[in-house]
């Protein structure tokens, strides 16, 4: 039957098929509902079907979601951080915000977020969707993402040049009421300003001392030249060698940069340097000291 190729055809250009599509071929209602699921079509939302065999991405059923919920829609949270490419993994459901007067009905695969002030928010198309701008799509998604996670994504934004430290900074000012502000405060808190003498130092320090290694007491000031040029967070002289505890400052790309061109310099000064994030000194603990261990082993202090 031509229409139901047609449908096909349409289907797999855009990934699945809106009641209006079935209307144009002629094939709504009883016939549509009775002989499409005889071959196997399945509704995705009311209103939009999805053909048999078809896998998804997730711009794909953030279109659909973009169709089913309407024109005074926009991706924001992960999803649109997704598409800016500011996060590698999709988020597990499409994000969309929507005006708050509106109530869509829950459905799977979608998180709504709501708005006062829809006509505001700045945005751009791609992809045939319309996209939170970058600083209004982390404060969404500062609403269920954990702070350290939150650093991260921020980081990777601005080294993508998709928004400024500032520009997602006026987007916390601008807000003063919303789910994720406190997260967002915070993790903008802990990328303006370098952690010195940081608890995370402090761990890592008696995490090597509990492993039997004799780590310095203190940050350790390495002269060149009759002036000091760096200080490594937790050292072990004798060997030259380094291990710096990096907080969420070290994520931005300036900082990254001349943490580079100094570690490069200590190379030339004969020091082993590694360096490590905040996270791993607590979340992977084990791995850290044997990481150092190792490190040690072969440098022949172990």
């Amino acid at each position: 039957m031509r229409q139901w190729r047609d449908l096909h055809e349409r289907a797999n250009r855009q990934g699945f098929v809106t009641r209006a599509d079935v209307r144009e071929l002629e094939l709504a209602g009883s016939s549509f509902t009775e002989h499409g699921r005889g071959l196997g079509w399945s509704p995705w939302h009311r209103g939009l079907w999805v053909p048999p065999g078809l896998t998804w991405d997730h711009v794909t059923a953030a279109q659909a979601a973009s169709r089913v919920l309407g024109e005074t829609t926009m991706m924001t949270a992960g999803t649109a951080l997704f598409i800016n490419g500011a996060l590698d993994t999709p988020p597990p459901r499409v994000e969309v915000l929507v005006d708050a007067p509106r109530s869509p009905a829950k459905r799977e695969g979608i998180c709504v977020h709501h708005t006062t002030a829809f006509a505001q928010v700045r945005y751009h198309n791609r992809m045939e969707l319309r996209v939170a701008a970058v600083p209004r799509a982390l404060a969404d998604y500062a609403a269920h993402c954990a702070v350290d996670e939150l650093c991260r994504v921020i980081a990777a934004a601005t080294r993508l040049r998709l928004c400024t430290l500032a520009a997602v900074r006026q987007e916390l000012d601008k807000r003063r009421r919303f789910p994720g502000r406190r997260n967002l405060r915070i993790a903008l808190s802990l990328l303006a300003t370098e952690l010195v003498h940081s608890a995370s130092e402090r761990l890592a320090r008696r995490l090597l001392r509990d492993a039997g290694h004799r780590p310095s007491t203190r940050p350790y000031p390495v002269e060149h030249g009759g002036r000091i040029v760096a200080e490594i967070d937790v050292a072990f002289p004798p060997c030259r060698y380094g291990a710096e505890i990096d907080g969420p400052h070290h994520l931005l790309p300036g900082v990254a940069s001349a943490d580079r061109s100094r570690d490069r310099l200590l190379v030339d000064l004969g020091w082993t340097i590694d360096r490590f994030w905040w996270d791993e000194i607590e979340q992977r603990s084990v791995w850290f000291v044997q990481e150092v261990t190792r490190q040690l082993t072969r440098l022949g202090r172990g």
